[in-house]
């Protein structure tokens, strides 16, 4: 589609008759925001047997990895993860023991952890209201003017 056929579709205001019409540039935002979303994540199969092993009386990393038939290796590495998301405590002894969030997830409760992200969204400056930019062709001003198309400002400009 050509801009010959877009003028003629939209000519169509009784009483008027389209005399002109040229290219412009319309301003578009471009806004990048970080949200925290609330999104829930399941255990890794690890986590989840570690838990419940602890969850069942194995309360030494020792007798949880030779239980799973795992190394004593993944087993720490699994644990510090635990201990680290307030999952699973260590006593001074070493004895393992759930905390109340890993109780209420095992017992079937979502387990839900924050999570931070972008999101990318334009913004149309006349109208003042997110837009969808399928199709869209953006352009910066300074092409524009190397095209010789007219820009047209944000109205009001802040």
């Amino acid at each position: 589609m050509n801009t010959d056929d877009i003028a003629r579709q939209f000519d169509d205001r009784p009483g008027f008759n389209l005399v002109d019409f040229e290219e412009v540039g319309l301003p578009v935002y471009r806004l990048t925001s970080t949200v925290l979303t609330l999104q829930p994540k399941a255990y890794s199969p690890i986590e989840e047997f570690v838990l419940r092993a602890v969850e069942a009386g194995l309360a030494s990393l020792d007798a949880v990895a030779s239980f799973l038939g795992i190394s004593l290796t993944i087993t720490e590495a699994t644990a510090s993860i635990l201990i680290k998301d307030d999952e699973l405590i260590a006593d001074p002894n070493g004895t393992l023991r759930l905390t109340q969030k890993s109780e209420r997830v095992l017992a079937g409760e979502r387990h839900i952890r924050p999570r931070e992200q972008s999101l990318v969204f334009r913004y149309d400056g006349l109208t003042r209201k997110p837009i969808s930019s399928d199709e869209l062709r953006l352009w910066e001003p300074r092409d524009l003017r190397d095209r010789g198309i007219r820009e047209i400002r944000a109205f009001p400009p802040k």
